[in-house]
């Protein structure tokens, strides 16, 4: 397992509105089939803490969350996909059409994941996100 550090730039535009926050993380990645599993710990509004995982491929990418919130987020450029979104307030089917996605890899490590898409929440559009996530290997 490898020491990583992650840097989370996260952009949400709703009705115009931007709202843009950033995050540091220190990260644990392992190789398995030609996929890297980036495992962190979040820690979310009313103290609550969310297992991350980034599972990173050559070109897909997949959030998953589980803990005081629970969800999957599946990246293909250009592809849907839907989910359930699970949290303290509710639970949701959640769909993303993905718009971007771009992973820098160097030495057969992700660099650089930047992903764009449309959120929508029991079929009606939320936001636009942005996510980049930054990684430094240590």
């Amino acid at each position: 397992m490898q020491q990583v550090i992650l840097q989370l730039t996260s952009k949400q535009q709703i009705n115009g509105q931007s709202d843009v926050s950033r995050h540091n993380y220190e990260a644990k990645a392992v190789l398995k089939h030609d996929v890297w599993f980036i495992t962190y710990k979040e820690q979310l509004e009313d103290q609550l803490e969310v297992n991350a995982v980034l599972k990173v491929g050559k070109q897909d990418f997949t959030l998953l969350r589980q803990g005081a919130v629970q969800m999957k987020q599946s990246f293909q450029k250009g592809l849907s996909s839907s989910s359930r979104y699970v949290s303290p307030y509710g639970s949701y089917l959640m769909e993303v059409h993905t718009h971007h996605l771009r992973i820098k890899e160097e030495n057969g490590q992700p660099q650089e994941i930047s992903v764009g898409y449309q959120l929508w929440l029991n079929d009606q559009y939320t936001s636009d996100v942005e996510l980049h996530y930054s990684l430094k290997w240590t």
